[in-house]
């Protein structure tokens, strides 16, 4: 480890050859191109919501029709915390995201924000914010159906 000024600075990890011209380097740079686009894009570039994939673990992604008419898919979880208002409408024109999703009670749902904690009888409670609902929709959820490191970060950070 060097030193400068008395700060700790590490080494970055040399990152592997990726040879010119292959899949790999063309699927690594329109990672990039994507991630790009999406650090620049902001709420009022989306003209309209135009679709959903369902992906592994809960996971949605929306299909995304920007101001330049470009197409992307959007992770709900980001339209969530940056265009709520446009994601609840989305749903609303599909019906709902239950009805949408085809989710029955035991579905995957997502969490977005664990807002508060409670003690009821004896045992912990978290009202929850779940992805691509509003905030009427929070529940009450024992701490047994949350992961531990979602309430572990939210019990550190409430201190």
């Amino acid at each position: 480890m060097e030193t400068t000024e008395g700060k700790a600075l590490r080494r970055a990890p040399v990152a592997p050859m990726i040879e010119e011209g292959s899949e790999l380097e063309r699927m690594v740079q329109h990672a990039y191109r994507e991630f790009d686009i999406m650090q620049q894009r902001r709420c009022l570039d989306i003209v309209r919501l135009l679709d959903f994939q369902q992906q592994s673990e809960g996971r949605v992604s929306i299909l995304v029709l920007w101001e330049d008419m470009q197409e992307s898919y959007v992770p709900e979880s980001k339209l969530h915390r940056t265009c709520l208002q446009q994601l609840l409408e989305f749903w609303e024109r599909h019906g709902g995201r239950d009805s949408a999703l085809q989710l029955d009670r035991d579905g995957l749902f997502l969490v977005h924000e664990i807002t508060k904690m409670q003690v009821k009888g004896g045992k912990r409670q978290y009202l929850v914010e779940w992805v691509g609902y509003d905030k009427s929709a929070q529940t009450w959820e024992p701490e047994s159906n949350l992961p531990k490191s979602l309430t572990r970060e939210f019990n550190q950070n409430r201190c």
